[in-house]
């Protein structure tokens, strides 16, 4: 997930749409006072490489905590954080109303079947079953997609772009945000290798 200032932009991460390598790619744009949340230390560790900036500012300012924030804080000790799955109504809750009505949000999403397909490889490297006993066990309840752009019910995001049509979406994204040049995503893939083609 990423809030950029820089730009006025907001990315909410969904699962199983290249969500690492979309923040990767829009990590090399970002100012040092956007928000932009950790993903993997192997991840991290190439988007240092590839863009230059790494997981920042994703302490949530106390100053947006409400009381039951503060007795969290106070009894567990620990600040709360943006993370990259954060849903948008969390996001909004944090920033601001005004901030989340002024900036360009948005998402991706995924044909279902791919999108489930896609967390059968990823989960079965751990375990071994097939295609049949994940789908009859519901294994791909986990996934979250839209449940994680709308808000009560509709969606909160400015647009919900294809991960089928990843490259030319990007173009679209850097049109929307007036950048000079087009965001692209970078050739390494990141949790890649765990589905054939």
């Amino acid at each position: 997930m990423i809030i950029s200032h820089k730009h006025k932009f907001i990315f909410i991460k969904t699962q199983k749409t290249a969500g690492t390598s979309i923040e990767i790619a829009l990590s090399k744009i970002c100012g040092r006072d956007d928000v932009i949340t950790p993903i993997s230390d192997k991840d991290e560790t190439k988007r240092m490489e590839l863009a230059g900036r790494g997981a920042q500012n994703y302490n949530i300012p106390i100053r947006g905590y409400s009381k039951a924030d503060f007795l969290r804080l106070i009894v567990k000790g620990k600040r709360l954080r943006y993370f990259n799955h954060m849903n948008a109504e969390t996001v909004r809750k944090y920033i601001g109303e005004e901030i989340w009505s002024s900036y360009y949000k948005f998402t991706f999403e995924r044909n279902p079947y791919d999108k489930v397909l896609s967390l059968f490889y990823y989960t079965k490297q751990n375990e071994k079953f097939t295609i049949n006993e994940f789908i009859q066990n519901k294994s791909f309840v986990k996934l979250r997609g839209y449940d994680q752009y709308s808000i009560d019910g509709m969606p909160a995001v400015d647009k919900i772009y294809k991960f089928e049509d990843l490259e030319s979406e990007m173009c679209d994204i850097s049109r929307k945000l007036n950048l000079d040049n087009s965001v692209k995503i970078p050739t390494y893939r990141a949790k890649g290798g765990f589905r054939k083609s």
